[in-house]
């Protein structure tokens, strides 16, 4: 009798283990590019002090209190963005050990929460990023495969991504501005795509079945995917069995948003025009020829950088600001393109751990809210 009892204790535990092992499986099973993005949704603008007693440019400390809140105004994913070209040891290449493990908790308390990441990582001075020397070359591949084995245990809601802004061979641009020599443009374009190649080898050696995101060289208000090189090293051909996006960004300057101002009678239809279009001549900068290219070629894309005028030049007002945003979220909404702007840093106050008693903060939170993808069903999502 006791021997029945054990065998079906045991036969009990073992198929309890099993169904735990099932369930994890289907929650942390590999994203397609279509499923990831659909995840981020209206994601934000991460950048925060790494590690805690980092202060400077990143100005917002991480709390439970902050993820808590971000997730509670509709935020549904974000882009975790990392400079870390003060974290490198210059002799050995090798990142401060508790900025990687301060890094991993943050990734791993976003993730439990269904936010879908994007780091975007750049190790990188300015001087070194230009050159691209053989040591610098080093320097970048030792690190993006540190991080790689570092996170490759992570949810499939993780993404990364090798750069947060790519300027390596700005010489190259330089001269193609100075000679007039197109081939000089080219020369950036594919040197960029090597770049990419070398990065996605040891990515793919580590996270075979991680979201890979590339975006195009330099510009910040530019979407020209055509000049990335895909598939990549180890990648499929097809790009609905790939695990990769491309990103690109808006700035605040996509269309002529720049002349939405009080002293310009633009109206608002004809600015919401131009951010699809952007107008004869600016076409990549237009979100149109981005989803052109999304239907032409199969790969996703989702905008990763854009911000309204209000923490730029201060020319817009309150309303206009907030026209923009509801402009833009309802665009790319409809045309289901994720995005991560709005930085956190600029709305949250991290000595009081609330969001920043300004008109324009507590206007915009309702808006974001109005437009978050975490309420909608996914239907037209492939599976």
């Amino acid at each position: 009798m006791e021997k029945r009892i054990s065998k079906l204790a045991f036969l009990l535990i073992a198929f309890s283990i099993s169904v735990m092992h099932t369930v994890f499986s289907q929650i942390d099973a590999p994203l397609r590019p279509e499923k990831w993005i659909e995840k981020m949704g209206t994601g934000s603008w991460m950048i925060f002090n790494i590690p805690p007693d980092k202060f400077g440019f990143a100005d917002a400390k991480y709390s439970e209190v902050l993820v808590d809140s971000i997730v509670a105004a509709g935020f549904t994913g974000g882009r975790l963005h990392w400079q870390a070209r003060d974290l490198v040891d210059e002799q050995s290449n090798l990142i401060n050990p508790e900025a990687v493990k301060f890094l991993s908790a943050i990734i791993d308390d976003l993730t439990a929460r269904n936010m879908a990441i994007c780091l975007q990582y750049d190790c990188l001075k300015k001087e070194e990023s230009k050159a691209m020397t053989r040591q610098t070359w080093a320097k970048y591949l030792s690190t993006w495969e540190q991080l790689c084995i570092a996170f490759k245990d992570k949810s499939h809601l993780l993404a990364m991504c090798p750069v947060i802004e790519f300027h390596g061979f700005e010489y190259l641009r330089k001269k193609a501005i100075k000679t007039k020599d197109i081939s000089y443009k080219q020369a950036l374009v594919d040197s960029t795509n090597v770049f990419y190649t070398k990065c996605t080898e040891i990515f793919r050696r580590h996270n075979p079945t991680r979201i890979m995101s590339y975006k195009p060289w330099g510009s910040a208000k530019t979407l020209p995917f055509h000049e990335l090189d895909f598939p990549y090293a180890n990648d499929p051909a097809d790009p609905s069995e790939g695990y990769y996006v491309a990103s690109g960004s808006g700035a605040y300057g996509m269309g002529e948003w720049e002349l939405y101002s009080a002293a310009d009678a633009v109206k608002k239809d004809e600015l919401v025009f131009q951010m699809l279009t952007a107008g004869k001549g600016k076409e990549e900068l237009g979100i149109a020829y981005a989803v052109k290219w999304r239907e032409q070629t199969g790969i996703q894309f989702w905008i990763d950088h854009w911000e309204p005028d209000y923490w730029k030049n201060g020319d817009w007002t309150v309303e206009q600001n907030l026209a923009y945003v509801e402009s833009l979220l309802d665009t790319l909404r409809e045309l289901r393109i994720a995005s991560s702007g709005l930085q956190i840093r600029r709305m949250w106050d991290s000595d009081k751990e609330n969001w920043k008693d300004e008109a324009f903060v507590s206007e915009l939170l309702p808006i974001i809210k109005k437009y978050s993808w975490r309420n909608e069903l996914t239907e037209h999502v492939r599976e």
